[in-house]
This record gives structure tokens, C-alpha cells and sequence, in this order.
């Protein structure tokens, strides 16, 4: 449709996508009560670019099912983000506010430190062109530990006790302000909420980040603001609280609480039978002898049953989202062999 209907349209270079998002291995199900949703995670205060990078960090060029873990996006965000990265602004900033008013001074080659930093920002930029967002972050945060590493070697709070050390502590502590601007251009892409604020308040640019700043040595700093704020473990156990309203007798991978059980029981309460009409059902155990997929129809499986002493039945199962039709063949189910017939809009062929 695009290439036929001409400009301004155009057919697109690639298509992205990625697998499914599973959660803790399990496929994510509404009826099931088994899956994240955005709209509970976003109520309950949770930052979406905690969510953005640990995807992010597990996004590679193919199309592979990921996976969501608790504890492991726990670890991940407060490790990374706030650990290594967040980490270099809040340790280096209030030496520099306190000792030097702000202004940011490079001891060593400048010209060296831009062409390092144009070094990283390229081969960070090649991971993002090929789609491999997972190499990049693990790029970017390989990074953040060398910057780490050589702002504790050089132990800053050891060189602000000496003024003959002024100069040293001027220049360890701009290089990680200037190595933390590079890693804010770089993660800009999956953190742009954040980057934006670290250019406004802590650089103070009156715009966000371009890719061409990674080269950029800053002159001078604001007084730091705090960032972002580690993952609280509570906020997962929120966040995997069954929905009652959309699935009522679903059970999560977290935890099923005692107000889902009484509000399923009342939801039994109210509908219940008597043992005459539970006599009339007659049930059986049936063998699938086959199964497969219903052409035109989204969730039909068609069924072919051994019912024993009533013979071969075919009947059609509203089952297709659950359940792969090879992986029936040969198992025993539960049938209703006296459920009168429903009719349907589709037409199938006579047995």
C-alpha cells in the first residue's frame, strides 16, 4: 500500500520487532493472571526507563523470546544504573561544587580524552545501527566500571585533605564528569527522560543531548540533584498482584492472595447447582487421536476423540491460545458426551 500510493509515502528500510516477553519463563497470560502490565506499573510509581534499559539490555539483533525476572531486574537496575552509572555524577559533582565552584579543568591531553570518548560513542553507535541494544548497554556500562575503577584508584577524598593535591583532584574528578556526560549521550536512546534532565540540570544545556556532544569535554557543572532511585522489592510484589476484575480465578507466578480466593468463592456461591443437574452431565474420558488448527477461525482447534464404548467424535475446542495442537495428540481429557451441539458461523465439512 505504501509503495503504490507514492510520496510523501514510503516503503520502510527494515521492520523491527523483537520475540515474546515471557516472565519468569512462563508466557505472559491475562487469564492466567501470569504477565506485567504497563498500566499497573506505571500506577503503582515505577520508573518506565528502570523497565526501558533492562529490555534494552537484553535486546539483541535477532528475534528471541526474552525474559522478565524479579529479582534479576531488581539487581540489574540498582547495580547498573544506579551502582555504576548514576553512581559517577552523585561521587565526583560535590567535589567539584565544593572545591572548584562548578568549573571542570583537565589536567591531561584533551584532544586525547575527545578522541577516546569519539572511540567508545562509535563503537556504541555500530550496536545501535545493527539493532544489538544489548551489546550497547553492555558497552556503555563496561565504561561506567573503568571510570569507576579509576575515580576509586585515585581516592579523592584522600587528595581534597591535601592542598597540594588540588590540581590532581580538579582532574580526576572532571574526567568523571566528563566520562558521565559521554555515558548520558550514549544511554540517551533507552533513557531519554533521564539523559534530557542530566543535560538541563546538571550541564545546564537548554536542550537535549546530540550524539555529537559524546566529543564535547564540559567546561563547567551545576550543583548535583539526585537522579533516580534504586528499585524498591516492594514495588515488584505490587506490581504481580492479581487484577481481580480481569482475571477473577487466576493465579500468579508471585503470590495469590486471600482476597482473590474470597472473591472466587463468591463468585462460585452465587452460581451454584443442584446434584440432580450435576447427575444429567455425562462425563467421559476421551484419547485425542488428532488435532489441529481450524482454518479461518482464531481460537477453534478441531478435535478427533476416542470416547470408548461411544466411538470416534470430532468436536471443535475454543482452545487455540493455550495449547499447540501436537503436544494433544495422545492425552487424556475430560469430554461432556451428552452437550447438545452449538451451531456457528463457520461452515466445516461433513464428517
Amino acid at each position: 500500500m505504501l509503495k503504490f500510493a507514492g510520496p510523501p509515502y514510503k516503503v520502510p528500510d527494515h521492520v523491527y520487532a523483537h520475540g515474546f516477553i515471557t516472565v519468569s519463563g512462563e508466557k505472559m497470560s491475562k487469564s492466567r493472571g501470569t504477565g506485567i502490565s504497563p498500566l499497573r506499573y506505571l500506577e503503582i510509581g515505577m520508573n518506565p526507563e528502570w523497565l526501558r534499559y533492562y529490555i534494552g539490555a537484553k535486546l539483541n539483533s535477532n528475534v528471541e523470546d526474552l525474559d522478565f525476572n524479579p529479582d534479576d531486574f531488581v539487581a540489574r537496575v540498582n547495580s547498573d544504573l544506579i551502582g555504576k552509572y548514576v553512581n559517577i555524577a552523585s561521587r565526583a559533582a560535590s567535589f567539584i561544587t565544593k572545591h572548584f565552584g562548578g568549573a571542570l579543568e583537565y589536567g591531561g591531553d584533551a584532544a586525547l580524552i575527545a578522541r577516546e570518548a569519539h572511540d567508545i560513542a562509535l563503537r556504541v553507535a555500530e550496536h545501535y545501527e545493527t539493532r544489538d541494544l544489548g551489546k550497547a548497554m553492555r558497552e556503555i556500562m563496561a565504561h561506567a566500571d573503568r571510570i569507576n575503577h579509576d575515580f576509586d584508584a585515585h581516592q579523592p577524598w584522600v587528595l581534597a585533605k591535601d592542598p597540594a593535591k588540588s590540581a590532581e583532584l580538579h582532574d580526576v574528578c572532571s574526567r568523571a564528569l566528563q566520562g558521565f556526560r559521554l555515558l548520558s549521550v550514549l544511554i540517551a536512546p533507552v533513557l531519554p527522560a533521564l539523559a534530557v534532565r542530566v543535560a538541563r540540570e546538571l550541564f545546564g544545556l537548554d536542550r537535549p543531548f546530540a550524539w555529537s556532544d559524546a566529543e564535547v569535554l564540559p567546561a563547567r557543572i551545576n550543583p548535583y540533584q539526585h537522579l533516580m532511585t534504586r528499585v524498591d522489592p516492594k514495588q515488584l510484589d505490587a506490581l504481580f498482584e492479581i487484577d481481580q476484575a480481569a482475571a477473577p480465578a487466576a493465579t500468579s507466578p508471585a503470590a495469590t492472595s486471600s482476597a482473590a480466593m474470597l472473591a472466587n468463592a463468591a463468585a462460585v456461591e452465587g452460581n451454584l447447582i443442584s446434584i440432580d443437574d450435576f447427575l444429567r452431565v455425562d462425563l467421559r474420558v476421551a484419547k485425542v487421536l488428532n488435532a489441529e488448527l481450524v482454518a479461518g477461525a482464531d481460537k477453534l482447534v478441531k478435535l478427533a476423540l476416542d470416547v470408548g464404548d461411544l466411538g470416534h467424535r470430532s468436536v471443535f475446542a475454543g482452545i487455540r491460545a493455550a495449547y499447540e495442537p501436537s503436544s494433544l495428540v495422545g492425552r487424556l481429557i475430560v469430554v461432556v458426551a451428552n452437550l447438545e451441539p452449538a451451531r456457528c458461523g463457520l461452515a466445516f465439512p461433513k464428517e
